[in-house]
């Protein structure tokens, strides 16, 4: 599983490695619930969604009460649409948790845009833990659907420039500028297209095809257009071997 996380931020050739690992230990224990576990947070990070889904109901059936197997399973649900579901598993897991896990809860029902359930419990995140980050990400994002863009912005930087090494705060304070088509988005996106180009924001496009966005904007159509041809590249060949 760490293989395969490694992938999310970095090189995505650990996702497949992580694959094989699973795989190699699924064929001396086909029982073992971390296994399918991880083939499902692989595949969903890869974009094959039905592999990943299976994989997932098949991890479920073996461990019907794992915290993080609910978690991750809740974002791949949700990452395919299919949100009810997303927000029964994310409910589920925050009870097993013990009522802590906020961000597994929270997400799902933002996204469904059930924005006066998200403000009530997003406010009782924050009097619990008002420095976490992951709160104050999803406290900018329902600023950001109300239509509080400044907000949004606002908040985003204050957190990021907190946690400076905090890459998800990074890639999250780069969504908000996208999303509001903000002009520090090439500045905030440049690190990012280095390290994690193929990384899949916030709406779904990747660092580099939002990269080559801002470039476009700016007038650098051929640069933007060969970024736009490597994204594309990427997500045939990173879809080959399941449907979504």
């Amino acid at each position: 599983y760490r293989l395969v996380f490694m992938g999310y931020y970095d090189d995505p050739s650990w996702i497949d490695q992580g694959i094989a690992e699973a795989e190699a230990a699924l064929r001396i224990d086909p029982g073992l619930p971390s296994g399918h576990f991880t083939l499902g947070t692989a595949y969903a990070m890869k974009g094959q969604g039905a592999r990943s889904r299976q994989a997932f109901l098949r991890a479920l059936e073996l461990n019907p009460s794992g915290g993080g197997l609910l978690s991750n399973f809740s974002v791949a649900e949700m990452q395919y649409g299919r949100l009810d579901e997303a927000v029964y598993l994310g409910r589920r897991g925050f009870v097993l948790s013990g009522k802590r896990g906020f961000y597994h809860l929270i997400l799902p029902i933002l996204t469904i845009r059930a924005d006066a359930e998200s403000r009530i419990l997003l406010e009782e995140a924050e009097r619990r833990t008002p420095r976490n980050s992951r709160v104050q990400m999803m406290l900018a994002m329902l600023e950001l659907t109300e239509g509080s863009g400044d907000k949004a912005l606002a908040r985003s930087k204050a957190t990021a420039e907190r946690e400076p090494k905090n890459t998800e705060m990074s890639f999250h304070r780069a969504d908000i500028a996208y999303l509001t088509d903000h002009p520090d988005l090439e500045s905030l996106l440049a690190p990012l297209v280095e390290r994690s180009p193929t990384n899949r924001l916030w709406g779904g496009e990747s660092v580099r095809l939002r990269y080559a966005y801002a470039l476009q904007k700016r007038g650098e159509s051929a640069r933007s257009r060969g970024l736009a041809a490597e994204a594309e590249r990427y997500y045939v060949q990173s879809h080959r071997g399941g449907r979504t």
